[in-house]
């Protein structure tokens, strides 16, 4: 059998000035890879400050509108999911809540982290911030997700949350160990 080999994505690192052109930096990307590839990676330039605050701050009164709760059921690598929609909650306490259980992760390589993960998934569901109307980007910055100038703009008449509007998504797989 014949093996087919998949390219990564390129990886591109712009200067100051290309990265603050958001269109055009972007359409010359996709005149360029378009043809080859489905993604790049885009490294921002070291000047780039996506934030004159810290990120502490500017999730004190942020809110996450209604966390799910993932719980897993099933066998032999089969699995059902069920969501169940959790009350409101903060940036600040989600953050808080999913520091209390760095300790079952720090140290580990990827693939101990991934098997924990798999172990516990059943006892210890892991909660999903789904679409949050937000950005964590201050306003003005080049690439703020609420504020850029694009063709999606151009061509849609309406504000579509998710698409021409950002969405901020935030999730703590390891929730607590089973005792």
């Amino acid at each position: 059998m014949e093996q087919i080999k998949i390219d990564f994505s390129p990886v591109e690192k712009p200067s100051v000035k290309e990265f603050n052109n958001f269109e055009a930096y972007i359409e010359k990307l996709e005149n360029k890879y378009s043809k080859d590839f489905g993604s790049v990676k885009i490294i921002a330039p070291r000047a780039w400050v996506p934030r004159k605050k810290d990120y502490e701050q500017s999730i004190e009164k942020d809110m996450i509108p209604a966390p799910i709760e993932q719980n897993a059921y099933g066998k032999g690598g089969i699995y059902e999911m069920l969501h169940i929609i959790q009350k409101p909650t903060s940036l600040k306490e989600y953050k808080k809540k999913a520091k209390m259980n760095d300790h079952y992760t720090e140290g580990k390589t990827i693939e101990q982290v991934e098997q924990y993960f798999y172990k516990n998934i059943a006892f210890s569901p892991p909660t999903y911030g789904a679409d949050s109307r937000n950005t964590l980007f201050d306003k003005g910055v080049a690439w703020n997700l609420g504020e850029l100038d694009c063709i999606l703009n151009d061509g849609l008449k309406s504000i579509i949350q998710g698409v021409n509007d950002p969405f901020l998504y935030t999730q703590i797989l390891v929730q607590y160990s089973p005792k």
